[in-house]
């Protein structure tokens, strides 16, 4: 009787999360990505508790975090980047999600520990929103706040792990390419100071600076590429 119970238990977990992940909103989006779009951060944080996977794409091979970084939604992203709260687990769940600090530790003792499948795909969730994720549209959340000019957001995502680097489209642009060319001057200044490269290049050839919206960001761009170029000079060994 008591294997029965797990089992249906089992059922209506699964149940519940194909309920709340399913993509038959506008754009074939999850009710999560709808309310990622919309900046409703108590949604994002309900729809979580609830089991919403937070790495489910729209139609456009988006991710709940894309949208949120497109549309500027602070409030939203902050809600995702928190994943589900410990309140809504149970106490061995919430444990395990305290004692990892979403690291990649979460995920094997979830595997390990007796949660049930519902707890276990939460529990990823909460652990496993990927601020890197570039998956099939090959941009990375960090690229669209950079290209949208949503300051904040870059700022958010940073502090969350982003790789400010991270080369993830077809033509090899970065996300300071993406604030380049859409002359996110304010942007821009805030991923130099994060360690951006002033000197990558394109699949083209193009540095940040080469195609800068306006006259000013690209002196601010071909100044620090001069410093980089400095500094690499000044540490190479002699």
């Amino acid at each position: 009787m008591g294997e029965a119970a797990g089992e249906s238990r089992g059922e209506a977990g699964a149940s519940r999360d194909e309920a709340v992940n399913r993509c038959d909103g506008p754009g074939r989006s999850s009710a999560l990505v709808m309310a990622a779009q919309r900046n409703r951060a108590v949604a994002v944080r309900m729809l979580l508790d609830a089991g919403a996977d937070p790495h489910v794409r729209n139609g456009a091979g988006l991710t709940p975090l894309h949208v949120a970084a497109w549309y500027g939604a602070h409030a939203a992203a902050e809600a995702l980047l928190s994943g589900r709260s410990p309140s809504s687990m149970s106490a061995k769940a919430a444990s395990l999600l305290r004692a990892s600090k979403a690291s990649s530790s979460a995920a094997a003792a979830a595997g390990k520990d007796g949660l049930d499948p519902a707890e276990t795909a939460a529990l990823r969730g909460a652990a496993y929103v990927d601020v890197r994720a570039g998956g099939s549209v090959r941009v990375t959340p960090l690229m669209m706040a950079a290209h949208q000019g949503h300051d904040a957001l870059v700022h958010l995502l940073l502090a969350a792990g982003a790789s400010v680097d991270a080369v993830a489209d077809d033509r090899a642009r970065t996300s300071l390419h993406m604030a380049a060319v859409r002359g996110r001057h304010g942007v821009a200044v805030r991923l130099l100071a994060a360690g951006a490269n002033p000197t990558a290049v394109t699949a083209d050839g193009e540095t940040p600076a080469d195609i800068a919206f306006t006259p000013q960001l690209a002196a601010l761009l071909d100044a620090a590429a001069s410093q980089s170029a400095v500094g690499e000079e000044a540490s190479a060994p002699v």
